[in-house]
């Protein structure tokens, strides 16, 4: 039968190895992948929870390792979501401006619905 500390061992390195590839799935774009891998991940982190009590230095320093991964990640995504935010707020401020000087362009007394003209 595999011991505790051996048990701890295998989860953290296939928690690592999960980590890694969604992390690489994010940064991809790969979105579904990423969800995908991280419902993968949730029975070994239970599975990890029902070993607590292991102090032994390797899976310490293994769960250190898996630790990392995810604040790197969450590091990433935090970055990600501002630039995204910033950008979204920069279209806003793009289309406000465009609210407020397209009707200084528009002929008056004409349509603004786009009308076709042929000339044969």
């Amino acid at each position: 039968m595999e011991t505790r500390v051996r048990t701890c061992l295998r989860l953290l390195a296939a928690l690592e190895a999960l980590g890694e590839q969604e992390f690489a799935q994010l940064r991809a774009g790969d979105f579904n992948g990423a969800r995908a891998t991280r419902r993968n991940a949730e029975p070994l982190f239970a599975s990890l929870g029902e070993m607590s009590g292991v102090t032994d230095g390797e899976v310490l320093s293994r769960a250190r390792a898996v630790l990392a991964i995810r604040a790197r990640m969450q590091a990433w995504l935090d970055d990600e979501v501002s630039a995204t935010r910033d950008s979204l707020d920069r279209i806003s401020s793009a289309r406000q401006r465009l609210g407020r000087i397209a009707p200084a362009y528009r002929a008056r007394g004409r349509s603004t619905t786009p009308q076709l003209c042929v000339r044969g």
